[in-house]
């Protein structure tokens, strides 16, 4: 009803106000609307929620609305994607996902590989159960080397992990690998500089009699092969070879011709005397006796094996000795000792010191900057029990007058504090120099140098090994400057350069010693 439910009727004849009307209207969540009234737009308390119907509802004349109360979808927001990381679902370019919605993820790089859950399904709670997966970067598969393998044991795999490592070997032992033989895989996906395999000298792994040593340069193909006979044995030809031009052997391989037979020490207790080239009799100390002097006639002979003053007593072959006091073991062979001190922090024994009774012992702090303050020396007594407390290592203070730099020379310290008292310095040279000794020095508690520290002297020039024929001093150094000259075995002619060769420094000569041949 529109307007007043009573009227009165007024002294003029006249009502006192208008007619009621009866309106038509809708109820809708306790409240009335007339025909033709709309609701407030509806909207969903989580703005992330779908609302599913119409926002808003008009009343209709047959006291209708024109549409239901609309209803609130659970969503959820697309998560935040870890770098490297893909939605591959269909809806994979939606910002919202309804309750129940499932999505899924992929990799960008092919390569990498997914970690944590490939799948993640929206709850009614607007949150994902579970958080996006990462991808972990991975190497696709290195090439193999030409004339190269993996190490044994090992296989290609399918992808590799950052920073993992891929080590290759040459197939064939005349081969030698030119750079790291180990790769690694970078974080950009990519993988270190691989090696070659390049032809080397073929080895030289043994000589009748003798052992070979292949020594290595940077620990890695053999420089050089190092000829050894065995006791009896003698070098015949070079001791050393050296591979030159990177697949050819300086000289031909020596022989081991048989020696002396007496070179080996056949006579264990005795002497011993060449007899025929390769026969030999031995001439035994007294107490022994046999083919080699191995036979003990008397084993308490010169008090056997008691040593020390030990008094040796006999049992048949057998012996057993009585020591004196101060000595104990199956031979009286150890001075008995004191127990190891027990020191504070900072502070040991030093080094060569004697536990053993009537031996004394000193001390060392183990931490640059300390000294031993204290009891100098303890005494190990009879009794086997020190004579006085150790002492202690203290803080020193001060510092050492400074160095001068020597020419063509560079000073170090191991902590940044130079003249300290405790600090080290080292001395190190500028290429095409070596260090004069000492090279290194300390600052001593008392605020001097533990040694005065040496120079730089120019590096001269060697030869490890000459040319076949050729006649050169070999493993002498030549100051630079040195002057050389050079002569053929035999009366051969000198080719490849002037007969006088000049040591230029750093094992450079004016011209190569390996140039040289003799005809």
């Amino acid at each position: 009803m529109q307007g007043s439910s009573s009227m009165s009727c007024q002294g003029n004849g006249r009502w006192d106000t208008a007619l009621p009307v009866c309106l038509k209207r809708c109820e809708r969540s306790g409240r009335f609307y007339y025909v033709g009234g709309r609701t407030p737009r509806y909207s969903c308390p989580n703005a992330d929620d779908l609302l599913q119907g119409s926002a808003v509802s008009t009343c209709l004349e047959d006291r209708t609305w024109s549409s239901g109360v609309p209803s609130c979808a659970p969503r959820c927001r697309t998560p935040a994607l870890p770098a490297g990381v893909h939605i591959s679902s269909a809806n994979s370019g939606d910002n919202f996902f309804l309750d129940g919605a499932r999505i899924s993820f992929q990799c960008n790089d092919a390569h990498d590989v997914l970690v944590g859950e490939n799948t993640l399904e929206c709850t009614q709670d607007h949150t994902w159960d579970n958080s996006p997966p990462n991808c972990v970067r991975r190497c696709s598969p290195p090439a193999i080397p030409q004339h190269g393998r993996l190490i044994a044991g090992s296989r290609l795999k399918a992808t590799y992990n950052i920073n993992e490592q891929v080590t290759f070997e040459c197939i064939e032992i005349t081969s030698r690998m030119d750079g790291s033989n180990t790769i690694t895989c970078n974080a950009n996906r990519t993988w270190t500089a691989s090696p070659v395999c390049v032809e080397r000298c073929p080895p030289i792994l043994s000589i009748t009699n003798g052992r070979v040593e292949q020594i290595r340069e940077n620990n890695r193909e053999v420089t050089h092969v190092r000829f050894i006979c065995n006791p009896g044995y003698a070098i015949n030809g070079h001791s050393v070879v050296r591979c030159i031009l990177g697949n050819l052997w300086s000289d031909p391989s020596p022989t081991c011709v048989e020696n002396d037979p007496c070179v080996s020490g056949p006579c264990v207790n005795g002497e011993c005397t060449k007899v025929d080239g390769i026969a030999f009799n031995c001439t035994c100390r007294p107490n022994y006796s046999g083919r080699t002097c191995n036979t003990i006639i008397n084993p308490c002979y010169n008090n056997g094996p008691c040593q020390h003053g030990g008094t040796c007593v006999r049992n048949g072959q057998a012996t057993t000795c009585n020591c004196l006091i101060n000595y104990e073991g199956d031979q009286c062979e150890r001075l008995k000792s004191c127990p190891p001190p027990n020191l504070g922090p900072n502070i040991r024994v030093r080094e060569g010191s004697s536990f053993d009774v009537g031996s004394s012992i000193t001390f060392i702090c183990t931490q640059s900057g300390f000294v031993v303050t204290g009891n100098q020396q303890m005494y190990c007594l009879n009794d086997q029990t020190w004579d006085r407390p150790p002492p202690v290592c203290e803080l020193a203070a001060g510092s050492c007058q400074a160095f001068q730099v020597p020419q063509n020379g560079r000073l170090t310290d191991r902590r940044g504090v130079r003249n300290q008292v405790g600090n080290i310095i080292r001395l190190s040279c500028a290429d095409g120099y070596r260090v004069v000794s000492p090279s290194i020095t300390r600052c001593l508690p008392d605020l001097t140098w533990s040694a005065s520290l040496g120079g730089c002297a120019a590096i001269g020039c060697s030869i490890f090994s000459a040319p076949h024929g050729v006649s050169v001093p070999v493993g002498i150094e030549h100051a630079v400057g040195a002057v050389l000259r050079l002569t053929c075995y035999n009366g051969g002619q000198l080719q490849g350069g002037p007969s006088h060769v000049e040591c230029l420094g750093n094992n450079i000569w004016s011209v190569p010693i390996s140039s040289y041949t003799c005809s």
